[in-house]
């Protein structure tokens, strides 16, 4: 595994918050969306006080779309390369669904700031969503910040292992495809500063995959090695 990216253990969170979520993550995958109801992304962001619960299209979501393994090539990476910081801290081309008003992150998030306090330390969520088992992907991208030197953890639950993959590229610039395991796969990089950034991008094809993110500052990647999954 690359410096740059660690597979932590799941004990990094209370079983019984892993447990809560993965149950309503594996009925979501039983009933596909009928749980929650799909929300216009534009109705979501006029009303800020929404308290809705359901799902969001990404913006650039095409229903049509299924061949979407050439945004997560490697052809596709050398391209976004070209791009300003700016333009690749976030990816311009995707297929997945967000989420609003899970409840579930929080306890995730929770955990999260059990184990890592201080007054320097905040923590947030940084991106909740549910891949598609029919070709959903996220493009290139850094999630990069110019001055802060945030880590992401992801924590990522899938029904069906060898079916979706977090791909990034290590410090040789080589690509590495680092597969997702039936279960949760927790995952962490830095992505601050001038030599912090991992350039990733996610696929699945036969799963859907749900991913909590989160947005932790004030902690380096040293600071999550004794979570490091042996």
């Amino acid at each position: 595994m690359s410096s740059l990216l660690l597979r932590l253990d799941p004990y990094l969170f209370h079983s019984a918050s892993l447990s809560n979520v993965a149950n309503h993550f594996e009925e979501i995958n039983s009933k596909g969306f009928e749980p929650c109801e799909i929300i216009s992304i534009d109705d979501f962001i006029d009303d800020e006080s929404s308290t809705k619960t359901g799902f969001i299209k990404s913006q650039f979501f095409d229903l049509n779309d299924t061949c979407n393994l050439d945004q997560v090539s490697l052809t596709a990476y050398k391209a976004m390369r070209k791009l300003d910081d700016d333009q690749v801290k976030t990816c311009s081309t995707s297929r997945f669904f967000e989420f609003a008003g899970f409840e579930g992150h929080s306890l995730l998030l929770s955990d999260l700031r059990e184990k890592f306090q201080g007054e320097e330390v905040g923590i947030s969520q940084s991106g909740n969503f549910i891949y598609p088992a029919n070709a959903g992907y996220m493009g290139w991208h850094t999630n990069w910040v110019p001055s802060e030197s945030p880590v992401r953890i992801y924590a990522v639950y899938v029904p069906i292992g060898g079916r979706s993959f977090f791909r990034y590229v290590n410090e040789e610039g080589d690509m590495v495809t680092d597969w997702d395991e039936q279960g949760w796969n927790i995952r962490a990089f830095q992505c601050g500063g001038d030599h912090r950034r991992l350039w990733h991008c996610v696929y699945s094809d036969g799963t859907m995959r749900f991913s909590c993110g989160y947005s932790v500052f004030g902690i380096q990647m040293s600071d999550l090695s004794h979570f490091e999954l042996k």
